[in-house]
């Protein structure tokens, strides 16, 4: 993916998400505190095909809603 942003979490409740296949660097960031928040470091809309986006949206979505939960 040319021009996409590397990301690097930057406390201890962040972590890295999803990295790039070309070069293993973070491509999404996760934050858990104070609020929820997930960082993509490419356009949403760069996912050409309409399943991987249903799919990447479906586990944010997991994510912002459940995380923490049980904690």
């Amino acid at each position: 993916m040319e021009g996409a942003d590397a990301l690097e979490p930057a406390h201890e409740n962040a972590y890295t998400i999803l990295r790039y296949r070309e070069n293993n660097m973070s491509a999404a960031v996760a934050s858990a505190a104070p609020y929820r928040v997930v960082t993509l470091g490419f356009p949403f809309e760069s996912l050409t095909e309409e399943s991987q986006r249903n799919e990447l949206m479906q586990q944010i979505m997991n994510y912002l809603e459940n995380h923490g939960k049980d904690e």
